[in-house]
């Protein structure tokens, strides 16, 4: 059983990049986390690049030393959040061969995040449902989580998962994730109660994935 308190005590939250990233002299930072902050409250359409300057206490031409459009730092967006998210998940992986240890590991670690960093969590979800990330945005993502996928991938090949299409199975997946994480932050779980969570969540996901 993967435990949460290791991936928990790995992960920042929400405030505590904020409070990191206000100390920092690095505009291009700054104008990121504005424009995170300001799209989770405001939304993609109603927040200008005026506004994200303004927010970020920079002039606003500055932006655009950095974005040449409002469209490239929702790109940029988005692809942070994904890489943050990457680098908790690489940074305690199983190093074992067993499909479903790396899977509830994966589990464990998407809802730690999205609980933790409930602002940026839901933003993504936003950025990913939405047609506002560009292909090549996207692409570049995909070929950063390809590790995933192949582990995916390998769980169909060798019959530990449900015969399906990955397609799906990614599908199935991130709904589950996501379900999982709203429930989490209404019901306002954290220590002993989200892990029993995590772990009882987790058992009825790989119940409906698995092979067996």
């Amino acid at each position: 059983m993967v435990g949460l308190t290791n991936i928990t005590n790995t992960i920042l939250t929400d405030q505590s990049i904020i409070t990191i990233v206000t100390n920092m002299n690095d505009k291009r930072t700054q104008l990121i986390e504005a424009a995170i902050d300001l799209f989770s409250k405001e939304g993609f359409w109603n927040t200008s690049t005026a506004r994200i300057s303004k927010h970020a206490k920079v002039a606003t031409g500055t932006l655009f030393n950095y974005f040449p459009s409002k469209e490239a730092l929702i790109d940029e967006v988005y692809v942070q959040l994904k890489h943050e998210l990457l680098i908790i998940i690489q940074s305690n992986a199983p190093t074992e061969k067993n499909v479903q240890l790396h899977f509830e590991y994966l589990w464990q670690t998407l809802i730690s995040w999205g609980v933790k960093n409930p602002v940026r969590f839901l933003l993504l979800e936003q950025l990913r449902l939405s047609n506002l990330v560009s292909e090549k945005a996207q692409e570049q993502v995909a070929v950063e989580f390809q590790p995933l996928l192949d582990l995916m991938e390998a769980g169909l090949k060798d019959k530990v998962l449900a015969e399906t299409s990955l397609d799906y199975l990614v599908c199935v997946m991130s709904s589950n994730v996501d379900a999982a994480v709203k429930y989490a932050i209404n019901n306002k779980l954290e220590g002993e109660s989200l892990s029993d969570f995590c772990n009882a969540s987790f058992a009825l996901l790989w119940n409906g994935i698995s092979a067996e």
